[in-house]
């Protein structure tokens, strides 16, 4: 059980962290984000 929370943990992380990537850089320059 605690292996397989640290699994979904470790999912949400990385989740979030694309999401960091993809829609705070989108707030700024979002057309130049689109037409890569």
């Amino acid at each position: 059980m605690n292996k397989y929370l640290k699994g979904l943990q470790l999912i949400l992380l990385l989740l979030f962290v694309f999401f960091v990537l993809f829609f705070i850089p989108s707030l700024g320059n979002g057309y130049l984000f689109i037409s890569i």
